[in-house]
Parts: structure tokens; sequence; C-alpha cells
């Protein structure tokens, strides 16, 4: 049951009710290659911004890929992965993928992004009350010492403007402004297979959290009610790939007897 609302429960809600519901009201599945791939690197990260804060010195490359390589096999190990059954001859090759192109992104990040990161604040858990009739909480991974919101994204790069139309950092900036009165700014950094980072800046205002606060009334709403709307016929949510439950899924035409 959830007791407060986090950014993932919201958005995966809009991408797909009934996905949400399976992962946050039955037993879930492991997580897919690519989130072990974001995980382990995170991970990663984290552990170089928590020493930093005291240190001002970032770990050494070797010892941070390390670190990763074994977060990442020590978590398919004992957790498990989820894998489309027409990916499954390919088994061994993508795991080898994911680890390389973690371990790669972790390079990146020490070369070109590092270096030129003071953080203030770790992995800041805020769980705060916004008027509703559930709060709203959130895990903000880094905030330097110039009050920027800093998060860390491994794949392809964003679209045009995704920085200023995108829910989570007009989530963690209402996380923000009712803890602390303060709007954030923020700092993404995509890390892309070609290794060339991609920074995109943004802001965030308060019609930005008028329209975030329509979003969650309306999953409030539907919470209590019990209505766990579909993604639409197509949408690419809804493919073995980017799903786990699909083969599962009663919404899906290739289980229509299920």
């Amino acid at each position: 049951m959830l007791r407060n609302i986090s950014f993932s429960a919201l958005n995966l809600w809009l991408l797909c009710g009934e996905c949400c519901r399976r992962t946050y009201f039955e037993t879930p599945i492991p997580p897919g290659i690519a989130m072990w791939r974001g995980r382990s690197f995170h991970e990663t990260v984290e552990v170089n911004h928590i020493q930093k804060v005291t240190s001002n010195v970032d770990l050494k490359l070797d010892y941070m890929q390390d670190y990763c390589r074994d977060q990442y096999v020590h978590g398919i190990r004992d957790e498990g992965f989820y894998l489309p059954l027409d990916e499954k001859p390919q088994k061994n090759k993508l795991l080898n993928k994911g680890l390389n192109e973690a371990v790669t992104a972790v390079g990146v990040y020490k070369k070109d992004i590092a270096p030129k990161l003071q953080p203030k604040t770790v992995e800041q858990y805020i769980r705060t009350d916004i008027g509703l009739d559930m709060p709203i909480s959130g895990r903000i991974d880094l905030e330097d010492v110039d009050n920027v919101i800093t998060d860390f994204k491994v794949g392809k790069r964003k679209p045009k403007n995704w920085e200023h139309t995108d829910l989570q950092p007009t989530f963690y900036a209402l996380l923000k402004y009712m803890t602390e009165k303060k709007l954030p700014k923020f700092l993404f950094n995509i890390i892309p297979s070609n290794g060339i980072v991609q920074e995109l800046q943004t802001t965030r205002s308060f019609d930005d959290f008028t329209i975030l606060l329509r979003y969650i009334k309306l999953f409030i709403k539907d919470l209590k009610a019990g209505i766990f709307r579909p993604a639409p016929p197509g949408h690419w949510k809804c493919q073995p790939k980017w799903c786990g439950y699909y083969y599962t899924c009663k919404y899906c035409q290739s289980n229509l007897n299920f």
C-alpha cells in the first residue's frame, strides 16, 4: 500500500496505471538490465559524493569502476533480472553490454563531471505534507555547494526542451519549496553511449506546481477508487522490452486467454 506519493510512482502511473498497480500492490518483478546499469552507476557516484562532502577529493577511477562492477554483478546474482523472451538467447551478451556501459559511464563521470562538482548534501530524503490526502516524498541524489540539484542519467540524449517539461524537476522543486521555502536550480548530466555528456539546466515556477498538483490529485483520486488505467495500445511502454508484466497482462493481445 502506498503511504506517500513518490515521483517514481506518479510517473509510472502516468505511463501505465496497470503496471503501477502490479509494481506497488503485487510482488514486483526483478529490474531489467538497463535498470541494473543505471542503479550500479548511481550507487557508485553516491559513494564518491558522500566522501567528497568532507574530503573535497574524488575517489580514484579504478576504485569506482571496480565498485560499479561489483554492484552490477552482485545485484543481478542476488536479486535476479528481467529479460524479454526474444532476448534470452543473447543473455550473456546483453549482460556484458550492460556492465560495460555502466563501467564506461563511471569513467565519463570521473573525467568530465566529477571534477566540477562539490557536494553539499547527498541522498537527501524529504517527506512532506502538501495539503492533500497523501504526503509526497523523494530522495534527491545531490545538491552542490551552489545549491544546484544535480542528477545523472545513463542512456540516450534527451530531446530538445525535455528538461523544461519533465515532471521530475517540478516534483523535487515542490519538495524543496515545501520544506525550505526556496526554488532550486537543476542540472542534468546525461551520459550516452558515445561518452559526450549532455548538460541540461532548468528551473521551476509556481505555475509548474499548479500543473503537478493537478496530476497528483488525479493520482490520489484513482488510487482511492481503485482505478488503474492501462497504457494505450501501441504505447512504447506496452512492449516486452519495457514492461516485465507484458506476458501476463490482460490488456495485451498476446494474452487474450489470460
